[in-house]
């Protein structure tokens, strides 16, 4: 089953003249790009101006998705798929590991002489 993932944020400690700033009350802070593994961005938004950062997000031991699908990582930073060159069915569809460690998605791949098309997601298209 894939499990998606929570966006990622960070723990901010906004110190002015020696007191702690609180967000939502000092400070808003905005994420974006924050999903998925590569660079994200925040924009701190104060009384006192506006900072914009970027954080790096890195892979994760279990599900992990970036530009080229899911997969699951592993301990040692190894990316496989645990049904590779096989079926699985989840509560919401039928999908495909392909012999790559990826899950086919967008994509129509020839298994075992039949055509099997699936959507964004992954999921068999019926």
């Amino acid at each position: 089953m894939c499990i998606l993932q929570p966006p990622i944020t960070q723990d901010l400690t906004l110190i002015w003249d020696g007191h702690m700033l609180k967000e939502g009350v000092h400070y808003t802070a905005t994420y974006t790009d924050n999903e998925k593994v590569g660079t994200a961005k925040i924009q701190i938004v104060a009384n006192l101006g506006t900072k914009d950062l970027t954080f790096k997000i890195n892979y994760r031991k279990g599900w992990n998705e970036d530009a080229t699908g899911w997969c699951y990582k592993r301990a040692d930073g190894t990316c496989t798929w645990p049904y590779k060159g096989s079926w699985k069915k989840s509560s919401k569809g039928w999908w495909f590991g392909d012999t790559s460690g990826w899950y086919a998605k967008n994509e129509t791949l020839r298994i075992d002489g039949k055509s099997y098309t699936f959507d964004a997601k992954g999921y068999l298209k019926e």
